[in-house]
């Protein structure tokens, strides 16, 4: 009856296990699944038990070759996901290579941690999507220079950031429920590395070759200009062009400022961006715009200058006339046509 029945329900091994143990096994017969069977099923929930806490993977330290039709062979480096723990078992899914389940003892496995990520030289952690691209656009990196971090927008998933030409390009790699990676649906990979290795021979289908991971170096040291983003408040809306918008708002809830909101940094050369900054932060002078603050981590960036309560040159000039068509410009009137000569940069 036993081998009958472990031959012909062997997706109900886990059971059997528990009526006939191992050890009592009659071995005369194997209980293999028949040639050409599907892959095992999963155990019912009312077997498995309660599902375990989240993000249970692990690693395969060394080769394991299964003994019973309920186990599963693992080589070693494997990347398995852990259904649950039994004992001096783990029930898992194979990432790596065939997808199949099964117990693996837990001598032959270690918990798989982000540390692990941590020794590839094309991750990195705790940067954001601005700190990418100085990165990669910095003279030690070259086009195809590439590099994997953490995703800003999706908690748990990731990010691909490739430097091409003089922009860096950024793609979501999503995680699946069973804890494997995606850039596109459809193709799914057990680890990152797997995924980079596959698109680095079919680059195509990003559109931009993955030659080398982004050289480390130390994201620029934030200075006394940089402050947060939520010391600020935006008001009423000033103007508009090409890389943004310029608002007035308060600094603190208190002090009023132009804040040049810059939308996306990737429709701007980061090189000109950094250059204007570095500009505004040399510049002091009494009829020229004073620079505030900066928020250059993260986006939208934010350049904060003083305020011109009167506007632009031409608005202000403009509104002085006279309805005779005369400018009046403190104690001198022009006649039209006329108009006064202005220190170059006078402030309003």
């Amino acid at each position: 009856m036993e081998p009958f029945l472990r031959k012909r329900l062997a997706f109900l091994s886990f059971f059997w296990n528990k009526i006939w143990p191992a050890g009592a096994q009659d071995h005369s017969m194997p209980c293999f699944p028949a040639p050409g069977a599907a892959p095992e099923p999963e155990p019912p929930a009312s077997v498995l038990g309660s599902p375990p806490a989240p993000a249970q993977f692990f690693r395969a330290l060394c080769d394991f070759t299964a003994r019973y039709a309920d186990e599963l062979s693992v080589s070693r480096g494997d990347r398995l996901y852990a259904l649950k723990e039994e004992g001096d078992y783990i029930f898992a899914r194979r990432l790596s290579g065939q997808p199949s389940v099964g117990l693996v003892p837990l001598a032959y496995v270690a918990k798989a941690t982000a540390e692990m990520l941590a020794d590839q030289p094309w991750y990195f952690s705790g940067i954001s999507r601005t700190q990418a691209q100085q990165l990669l656009l910095s003279p030690a990196n070259v086009p195809g220079a590439f590099l994997i971090r953490p995703s800003e927008s999706s908690q748990g998933d990731y990010s691909l950031s490739v430097r091409a030409q003089a922009k860096v390009r950024h793609y979501r790699i999503s995680t699946a429920a069973d804890g494997s990676f995606y850039l596109q649906k459809g193709h799914l990979f057990p680890s990152l590395g797997e995924l980079l290795t596959y698109y680095k021979a079919n680059w195509k289908l990003i559109q931009h070759p993955l030659l080398q991971p982004c050289v480390s170096q130390k994201p620029p040291k934030q200075d006394e200009w940089e402050r947060p983003r939520s010391e600020f408040t935006l008001r009423r809306k000033l103007g508009k062009g090409y890389f943004g918008e310029v608002w007035e708002g308060l600094w603190l809830g208190s002090v009023p400022v132009a804040i040049k909101v810059i939308k996306s940094a990737a429709n701007m050369k980061l090189a000109d961006l950094v250059k204007e900054i570095q500009t505004l932060k040399s510049l002091r002078h009494a009829r020229l715009i004073q620079l505030h603050a900066v928020c250059s981590t993260g986006e939208p960036v934010y350049i904060v200058t003083e305020l011109m309560r009167k506007g632009n040159l031409q608005a202000f000039l403009g509104s002085e006339c006279t309805p005779t068509g005369r400018l009046s410009v403190g104690s001198t009137t022009f006649g039209p046509g006329q108009r006064p000569l202005l220190p170059s940069g006078a402030g309003l």
